[in-house]
C-alpha cells in the first residue's frame, strides 16, 4: 500500500480510525530490538527476536519481568532498572524510525475524508512526543492513549486501550461495547 489510490475505499464504512502506534504507524521494532541488545551485552546475555516478539505492545512493569525471567537477570537487574535503561537507549534511536509503508498515505487519506483518528500504544505517556516528533503526520493526531494512561487497567492484548481511544474519539459504547 503505498498510495490511497491502491485501496478501493468503497467497500470501507469507516467513521473512525485507531491505529497502534510502533510497528502499524511508525517502524519501532528494530529500534527497540537494538536497544535491548545493547542493554543485555553488558550483563553477557543475549536477546533473542522470539523473546522481543513476546514482548511487543505490553506493558513496560510485564515486558522488565518477563526479560528478566527469560534471560535469568533477577539477582543482577531491577525491572525498575531495565526499563529506565531501555528508555534512556532507545530515546537515542528515536530520529532513525521511520514510517511504515503505506502509513503516511493512508493517514492523509483518513484525514481527506474527515475520519477521526487516534492512536492506541503501550508506550509510556513521557515518550511519545518525542517518538512522533520526527513525523508531522503523527504529531497531528490529537488523541493519544498510551499504556501508562490511569484509564487502561489491562496491557495488551487485553483491548482496554483500544476501548479508551474508542471512546476519547466519540464513539458510540453500543459500536464497541
Amino acid at each position: 500500500m503505498s498510495t490511497s489510490s491502491t485501496i478501493d475505499w468503497s467497500c470501507f464504512e469507516c467513521k473512525y480510525a485507531i491505529f497502534d502506534l510502533d510497528g502499524t504507524l511508525l517502524d519501532y521494532e528494530g529500534a527497540s530490538f537494538t536497544a535491548f541488545e545493547k542493554i543485555l551485552a553488558d550483563y553477557n546475555t543475549t536477546f533473542s527476536i522470539a523473546l522481543h516478539a513476546s514482548i511487543i505492545g505490553t506493558k513496560d512493569s510485564d515486558w522488565s519481568r518477563n526479560i528478566i525471567d527469560e534471560c535469568g537477570l533477577k539477582n543482577q537487574l531491577s525491572p525498575d532498572d531495565l526499563v529506565r535503561k531501555y528508555h534512556e537507549v532507545v530515546l537515542t534511536l528515536f530520529s532513525t524510525m521511520k514510517l511504515m509503508p503505506g502509513a503516511e498515505a493512508l493517514l492523509k487519506e483518513l484525514r481527506r475524508r474527515n475520519i477521526p483518528i487516534a492512536i492506541a500504544t503501550s508506550s509510556h505517556s513521557s515518550v511519545v512526543p518525542q517518538k512522533i516528533s520526527y513525523h508531522p503526520i503523527l504529531s497531528d493526531i490529537s488523541v493519544i492513549v498510551t499504556g501508562d494512561d490511569s484509564a487502561v487497567k489491562n496491557g495488551k492484548p487485553a483491548p482496554d486501550i483500544f476501548i479508551e481511544a474508542a471512546k476519547r474519539l466519540g464513539v458510540p459504547t453500543d459500536d464497541y461495547a
